[in-house]
């Protein structure tokens, strides 16, 4: 069976003389009841002989599997400015590194909680690593504009509009043919 599920029945069955003893073992050390935690185990079922009737000895071994933790689903996102959180800590992993802004690859490390009864869904115990990527965003303009393109020298300057982008701040630069000008 599986580690967490319901223990499976053991049936130790009858001998027609005497008294069964039940005993568990993992590996060769006895343990005291029947075993919860994944790993592999023999149970002993045992009659001890006497000057009427022989002994009986009769050994099943069993396995507990660890149970299977799902990962995560690799995700790309789009930068917008607002946190992404990639992944949470849960009862059964910790997280390292699950959550991000900026437009970047960001490497998630996922640790089972309890490794000697979890395994990952590929049968691996390990730490492991998650890539998940914020790409660039294309920015836009809310446009800009200028209230006139050309007027005559004395007369009122025209009104410049900054306009806004989706993200970052607009800096405003003039230029007369190729060489930059400190104002309008």
């Amino acid at each position: 069976w599986t580690y967490g599920e319901e223990k499976a029945e053991i049936v130790q069955g009858k001998a027609t003389f005497g008294e069964i003893s039940v005993k568990y073992y993992q590996g060769q050390t006895q343990i005291a009841e029947m075993p919860e935690n994944a790993g592999e185990y023999k149970v002993v079922f045992e009659v001890l002989g006497n000057a009427n009737y022989t002994g009986l000895s009769k050994q099943i071994t069993f396995t507990i599997e660890k149970a299977s933790v799902s990962k995560l689903t690799v995700k790309t996102y789009t930068y917008d400015g607002k946190e992404k959180v990639f992944a949470s800590e849960t009862d059964l992993y910790s997280v390292e590194n699950g959550k991000g802004t900026y437009a970047q690859i960001y490497n998630v490390i996922l640790t089972l909680k309890d490794k000697d009864n979890y395994k990952w869904i590929d049968g691996d115990s390990q730490d492991i690593t998650i890539t998940f990527e914020i790409k660039q965003a294309t920015n836009e303009w809310e446009e800009p504009s200028i209230s006139k393109a050309k007027w005559t020298y004395g007369e009122e300057k025209a009104e410049i509009v900054q306009g806004k982008a989706t993200f970052g701040e607009i800096s405003v630069k003039y230029y007369k043919g190729q060489t930059q000008i400190a104002e309008m």
